[in-house]
């Protein structure tokens, strides 16, 4: 599955899961998911700031610079055993 994110940049998630019959009685199920598989920087915030300097030719410093990154790429396993 692919997310569109505020950008237009695509943002990779994906996920599998399976159930199979272990035994008469005993049922198994496996999951996999995955984020950001790209693990590509995802850009929470940036500072909007423009400062106290005359628009627009004098900006502050830091004006612009990213504040805040989201989460970076990650995956989880799962095993589910019902009887």
């Amino acid at each position: 599955m692919t997310t569109a994110r505020a950008d237009n940049r695509p943002l990779i998630r994906a996920a599998r899961s399976s159930e199979a019959d272990a035994q008469s009685e005993l049922r198994r199920a496996r999951l996999a998911e995955a984020f950001n598989l790209t693990n590509r920087a995802n850009v929470v915030t940036r500072n909007a700031n423009f400062g106290a300097g005359a628009y627009p030719d004098n900006p502050s410093p830091t004006f612009g610079q990213i504040t805040a990154v989201g989460e970076p790429r990650s995956a989880q396993f799962g095993l589910r055993v019902r009887f």
